[in-house]
């Protein structure tokens, strides 16, 4: 059962049917790693950055620059 449903993960079905989609929409500490696996996001800037985030914990690599800097700049922002 394992292997199935590590199969399903890396075949891209569940991306395909919206799955990650919609854990990233019905459990908030999810919202980040969406990205990651759905090809159309529906979070806009604003609606991100309504986000609670108080309470939470980023790591974030390469905050020295690029990338990495305005990500943590924008966390820290956030609160």
């Amino acid at each position: 059962v394992v292997a199935i449903l590590i199969g399903l993960l890396v075949s891209g079905f569940a991306a395909r049917q919206g799955f990650f989609l919609w854990v990233a929409k019905m459990h908030e500490p999810f919202t980040g790693l969406g990205p990651l696996f759905v090809d159309k996001w529906d979070f806009d800037f604003d609606q991100l950055a309504r986000l609670d985030l108080a309470g939470q914990t980023a790591l974030v690599t390469g905050a020295n620059s690029g990338l990495g800097y305005a990500t943590s700049l924008h966390l820290a922002r956030q609160g």
